[in-house]
C-alpha cells in the first residue's frame, strides 16, 4: 500500500502522483508524478545511478529476469 508522500513531495494532484515507501520491506523510496518518475531517494539509499540501472535494465528485459 503506497504511503502518503514526504512534506517536501507535492500531494496527489489530477495528474496522479504517487508516492512508493517500501514494498515488503525494501526501500524504494520514488515518486511518480505524471509521466516521470523520480528517484533521487532511491539512488540516496542504493548509490549514486541505482534507479538509473534498474530502469535499464527493466528496459531491457520487460522486467524479466
Amino acid at each position: 500500500m503506497p504511503e502518503s508522500p514526504p512534506a517536501d513531495r507535492p500531494c496527489p494532484d489530477a495528474f496522479g502522483t504517487l508516492f512508493v515507501g517500501y514494498v515488503r520491506g525494501r526501500p524504494l523510496h520514488i515518486a511518480v508524478i505524471g509521466a516521470e518518475l523520480e528517484c533521487d531517494r532511491y539512488d540516496s539509499a542504493h548509490g549514486a545511478g541505482a534507479a538509473d540501472c534498474v530502469v535499464a535494465l527493466l528496459s531491457r528485459t520487460g522486467g524479466r529476469q
